[in-house]
């Protein structure tokens, strides 16, 4: 799919639009926050009962990424963030 490109420079460009383009150009982009924020408010309050379940909880805990990789990381740090995770898991062996 080809688009005309205007850069400002007078003359059109045409260029083939890649995969990501194309996806990207199926929606508006230009987003409002407090739209945005009053959609997640609805949601919320929609569905909420819904997914306050044991399951859900523990499949959002195992999605957490648990990493440290600041430019003040040093071996202490590193070890401390570990072991605290450690200690949590072994407090928590019934979830993820």
């Amino acid at each position: 799919m080809a688009e005309q490109h205007h850069c400002g420079c007078e003359h059109g460009h045409n260029h083939e639009m890649s995969i990501y383009e194309q996806a990207f150009a199926k929606y508006d982009l230009e987003l409002d926050d407090e739209k945005v924020a009053q959609a997640v408010r609805q949601l919320v309050a929609n569905h909420r009962e819904k997914y306050n379940t044991p399951e859900v909880l523990r499949t959002l805990l195992s999605t957490i990424e648990l990493t440290t990789l600041t430019v003040t990381d040093s071996h202490e740090n590193v070890m401390r963030f570990t072991e605290s995770v450690n200690r949590w898991s072994d407090q928590h062996p019934d979830l993820p």
